[in-house]
């Protein structure tokens, strides 16, 4: 066994850990980050890359945050609506009981918030003769079946969808 969580957390958070007060209340502390992307095919990547970087964890939450936020800068790029000089924006958002991501965008969207009700297609779906990495639209099953919450909004100005993984 690793050590424990917390460790990793004041690895990340540096001289942000939690602080004792003189009534020996925790204060919870948080670390934050903005990532702004160009609605562009290498956005994913960028953003994976910079979940990866402000997080020094275990591995398993690292490997799931990276996947899901890959998921929905996907999911914006392809459905948020927008012109293309819209940006992606990541937020981050870590304490030390858990991780939140957030992606917003500046279009109005395009398609349900929801995981699908039916299971990914095999490796061919039977009713088409295209692989289904082609078809898609499971992100979103991704991200109801690993995150420990998730939720999303849509405003005039733009839509937000967001996950929390936990950390302790």
């Amino acid at each position: 066994m690793g050590p424990p969580r917390s460790a990793y957390l004041a690895a990340f958070l540096g001289n942000q850990v939690p602080q004792r007060t003189s009534a020996r209340e925790t204060v919870l502390t948080s670390r934050r980050s903005i990532l702004t992307l160009a609605r562009a095919p290498t956005a994913p990547r960028a953003a994976r890359r910079h979940v990866e970087s402000c997080l020094d964890g275990p591995e398993e939450v690292v490997a799931v945050a990276e996947l899901l936020v890959t998921e929905l800068v996907t999911n914006s790029i392809r459905h948020g609506g927008g012109s293309a000089d819209h940006d992606v924006e990541v937020r981050i958002d870590l304490d030390d009981r858990r991780l939140r991501i957030e992606v917003c965008d500046a279009g109005d969207g395009v398609g349900p918030l929801e995981p699908p009700t039916r299971a990914p297609p095999g490796p061919r779906d039977q009713r088409s003769r295209e692989p289904a990495r082609e078809q898609g639209g499971f992100g979103l099953l991704f991200v109801d079946s690993l995150a420990d919450r998730w939720g999303s909004s849509r405003a005039p100005d733009g839509t937000t969808v967001w996950f929390e993984l936990d950390l302790a």
